[in-house]
Protein backbone atom coordinates (compact mmCIF):
# COMPACT_ATOMS: atom_id res chain seq x y z
CA UNK A 1 0.00 0.00 0.00
CA UNK A 2 0.86 3.64 -0.22
CA UNK A 3 -0.13 6.17 2.46
CA UNK A 4 -0.10 9.95 2.05
CA UNK A 5 0.73 10.26 -1.61
CA UNK A 6 3.52 9.38 -3.97
CA UNK A 7 5.14 10.52 -7.17
CA UNK A 8 5.49 7.51 -9.47
CA UNK A 9 4.77 4.08 -8.07
CA UNK A 10 4.57 1.28 -10.64
CA UNK A 11 3.47 -2.35 -10.31
CA UNK A 12 3.96 -4.34 -13.54
CA UNK A 13 3.79 -8.09 -14.13
CA UNK A 14 3.29 -8.81 -10.42
CA UNK A 15 1.42 -11.66 -8.76
CA UNK A 16 -0.62 -10.71 -5.69
CA UNK A 17 -1.70 -13.85 -3.85
CA UNK A 18 -3.73 -14.42 -0.67
CA UNK A 19 -3.71 -10.79 0.53
CA UNK A 20 -6.00 -10.20 3.46
CA UNK A 21 -7.17 -6.69 2.82
CA UNK A 22 -5.72 -4.99 -0.24
CA UNK A 23 -3.45 -6.20 -3.01
CA UNK A 24 -2.60 -2.65 -4.13
CA UNK A 25 -3.91 0.40 -2.32
CA UNK A 26 -3.14 4.12 -2.63
CA UNK A 27 -5.03 5.56 0.33
CA UNK A 28 -5.25 8.44 2.77
CA UNK A 29 -7.84 9.62 5.25
CA UNK A 30 -6.60 12.23 7.70
CA UNK A 31 -6.27 15.95 8.33
CA UNK A 32 -2.69 16.96 7.43
CA UNK A 33 -2.34 20.50 6.11
CA UNK A 34 -0.17 19.44 3.14
CA UNK A 35 -2.19 18.17 0.16
CA UNK A 36 -2.06 14.43 -0.34
CA UNK A 37 -1.42 13.75 -4.03
CA UNK A 38 -0.99 10.33 -5.60
CA UNK A 39 0.70 10.99 -8.93
CA UNK A 40 1.50 8.42 -11.61
CA UNK A 41 0.28 5.40 -9.62
CA UNK A 42 0.23 2.58 -12.18
CA UNK A 43 -0.77 -1.08 -11.86
CA UNK A 44 -0.61 -3.01 -15.13
CA UNK A 45 -0.47 -6.60 -16.37
CA UNK A 46 -0.79 -8.14 -12.90
CA UNK A 47 -2.59 -11.20 -11.57
CA UNK A 48 -4.60 -10.76 -8.36
CA UNK A 49 -5.62 -14.05 -6.77
CA UNK A 50 -7.56 -14.53 -3.50
CA UNK A 51 -7.34 -10.92 -2.25
CA UNK A 52 -10.09 -9.25 -0.23
CA UNK A 53 -9.71 -5.99 -2.20
CA UNK A 54 -7.34 -6.49 -5.16
CA UNK A 55 -7.43 -2.76 -5.96
CA UNK A 56 -8.51 -0.52 -3.10
CA UNK A 57 -8.27 3.24 -3.18
CA UNK A 58 -9.64 6.00 -1.01
CA UNK A 59 -8.76 9.63 -0.47
CA UNK A 60 -10.38 11.99 1.96
CA UNK A 61 -8.49 14.98 3.27
CA UNK A 62 -10.86 17.24 5.13
CA UNK A 63 -8.36 20.08 5.59
CA UNK A 64 -7.07 20.38 2.03
CA UNK A 65 -9.19 20.50 -1.11
CA UNK A 66 -6.11 20.08 -3.36
CA UNK A 67 -5.75 16.39 -2.45
CA UNK A 68 -6.32 14.10 -5.45
CA UNK A 69 -5.27 11.19 -7.62
CA UNK A 70 -3.38 12.33 -10.75
CA UNK A 71 -2.53 10.06 -13.70
CA UNK A 72 -3.64 6.87 -11.96
CA UNK A 73 -3.84 3.82 -14.20
CA UNK A 74 -5.17 0.32 -13.41
CA UNK A 75 -5.16 -1.73 -16.62
CA UNK A 76 -4.58 -5.13 -18.27
CA UNK A 77 -4.95 -6.94 -14.95
CA UNK A 78 -6.62 -10.28 -14.26
CA UNK A 79 -8.53 -10.25 -10.98
CA UNK A 80 -10.06 -13.48 -9.69
CA UNK A 81 -11.18 -15.28 -6.50
CA UNK A 82 -11.81 -11.92 -4.76
CA UNK A 83 -13.05 -12.45 -1.20
CA UNK A 84 -11.91 -16.06 -1.05
CA UNK A 85 -8.70 -17.57 0.35
CA UNK A 86 -6.97 -16.02 3.37
CA UNK A 87 -9.73 -13.38 3.60
CA UNK A 88 -12.31 -16.13 3.09
CA UNK A 89 -15.77 -14.91 2.22
CA UNK A 90 -15.14 -11.34 3.29
CA UNK A 91 -18.57 -9.71 3.33
CA UNK A 92 -17.37 -6.33 1.99
CA UNK A 93 -14.97 -7.66 -0.63
CA UNK A 94 -14.85 -6.20 -4.15
CA UNK A 95 -12.43 -6.37 -7.07
CA UNK A 96 -12.23 -2.55 -6.97
CA UNK A 97 -13.14 -0.88 -3.67
CA UNK A 98 -13.08 2.82 -2.81
CA UNK A 99 -15.33 3.13 0.26
CA UNK A 100 -17.45 6.25 0.67
CA UNK A 101 -14.78 8.94 0.42
CA UNK A 102 -14.66 11.87 -2.02
CA UNK A 103 -11.78 10.34 -4.04
CA UNK A 104 -11.02 13.45 -6.15
CA UNK A 105 -9.16 12.61 -9.33
CA UNK A 106 -7.66 13.90 -12.54
CA UNK A 107 -6.96 11.40 -15.31
CA UNK A 108 -7.77 8.25 -13.32
CA UNK A 109 -8.37 5.32 -15.70
CA UNK A 110 -9.48 1.74 -15.03
CA UNK A 111 -9.49 -0.18 -18.31
CA UNK A 112 -9.00 -3.50 -20.09
CA UNK A 113 -9.11 -5.61 -16.93
CA UNK A 114 -10.82 -8.95 -16.38
CA UNK A 115 -12.84 -9.10 -13.14
CA UNK A 116 -13.87 -12.71 -12.51
CA UNK A 117 -16.54 -13.97 -10.04
CA UNK A 118 -15.89 -12.29 -6.69
CA UNK A 119 -17.48 -13.53 -3.50
CA UNK A 120 -19.46 -10.29 -3.03
CA UNK A 121 -19.04 -7.57 -5.69
CA UNK A 122 -17.11 -6.79 -8.82
CA UNK A 123 -17.02 -3.05 -8.04
CA UNK A 124 -17.89 -1.07 -4.92
CA UNK A 125 -16.97 2.52 -5.69
CA UNK A 126 -17.77 6.01 -4.50
CA UNK A 127 -17.10 9.46 -5.94
CA UNK A 128 -18.19 12.89 -4.77
CA UNK A 129 -18.11 16.31 -6.37
CA UNK A 130 -16.45 19.41 -4.85
CA UNK A 131 -19.62 20.03 -2.79
CA UNK A 132 -19.27 16.62 -1.14
CA UNK A 133 -22.30 15.17 -2.92
CA UNK A 134 -22.24 11.73 -4.59
CA UNK A 135 -21.67 12.32 -8.30
CA UNK A 136 -21.55 9.67 -11.05
CA UNK A 137 -19.53 12.07 -13.22
CA UNK A 138 -16.61 12.00 -10.77
CA UNK A 139 -15.70 8.31 -11.09
CA UNK A 140 -12.49 7.15 -12.75
CA UNK A 141 -12.80 6.69 -16.51
CA UNK A 142 -13.88 3.08 -17.09
CA UNK A 143 -13.19 1.49 -20.50
CA UNK A 144 -13.30 -1.98 -22.03
CA UNK A 145 -13.36 -4.02 -18.83
CA UNK A 146 -14.64 -7.59 -18.78
CA UNK A 147 -17.01 -8.56 -15.95
CA UNK A 148 -17.69 -12.23 -15.22
CA UNK A 149 -20.24 -13.11 -12.57
CA UNK A 150 -23.35 -15.09 -11.70
CA UNK A 151 -26.60 -13.78 -13.21
CA UNK A 152 -28.96 -11.75 -10.98
CA UNK A 153 -26.42 -11.10 -8.25
CA UNK A 154 -25.81 -7.60 -6.89
CA UNK A 155 -22.52 -7.24 -8.67
CA UNK A 156 -21.77 -3.52 -8.79
CA UNK A 157 -22.40 -0.79 -6.22
CA UNK A 158 -21.79 2.85 -7.12
CA UNK A 159 -22.32 5.60 -4.56
CA UNK A 160 -24.36 3.13 -2.50
CA UNK A 161 -26.68 2.10 -5.37
CA UNK A 162 -26.56 -1.60 -6.32
CA UNK A 163 -26.86 -2.91 -9.86
CA UNK A 164 -27.73 -6.56 -10.47
CA UNK A 165 -26.03 -8.48 -13.21
CA UNK A 166 -28.82 -8.90 -15.71
CA UNK A 167 -30.09 -7.01 -18.75
CA UNK A 168 -31.76 -4.29 -16.63
CA UNK A 169 -28.57 -3.71 -14.64
CA UNK A 170 -26.54 -3.29 -17.84
CA UNK A 171 -29.05 -0.83 -19.21
CA UNK A 172 -28.94 1.28 -16.04
CA UNK A 173 -25.13 1.38 -16.13
CA UNK A 174 -25.16 2.31 -19.82
CA UNK A 175 -27.71 5.09 -19.16
CA UNK A 176 -25.39 6.51 -16.50
CA UNK A 177 -22.51 6.52 -18.97
CA UNK A 178 -20.44 4.69 -16.36
CA UNK A 179 -18.33 2.65 -18.77
CA UNK A 180 -17.58 2.47 -22.47
CA UNK A 181 -17.43 -0.91 -24.27
CA UNK A 182 -17.82 -3.13 -21.21
CA UNK A 183 -18.23 -6.88 -21.71
CA UNK A 184 -20.52 -8.77 -19.32
CA UNK A 185 -20.43 -12.57 -19.03
CA UNK A 186 -22.43 -14.97 -16.87
CA UNK A 187 -21.16 -18.25 -15.45
CA UNK A 188 -21.43 -20.48 -12.38
CA UNK A 189 -19.94 -19.74 -8.98
CA UNK A 190 -16.60 -21.30 -8.14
Amino acid sequence: GCWFGCDTMVFEHCYFYQHFDAGVTPQYNDTDSEPCIFKNFRTTSCLFDYCEYPFEYFLSQKTNSDAKYVDTYFAYNFVRHTGYGFGDKATKSACVKSWSHPNPQENFVIEKNIFDRPYVRLLDMSAKNSNGQPDFNCFPKMNNNVYITVKNESAIRLNGKSFEFNEDGYKQLEDLGFEENAVYMFCEKY
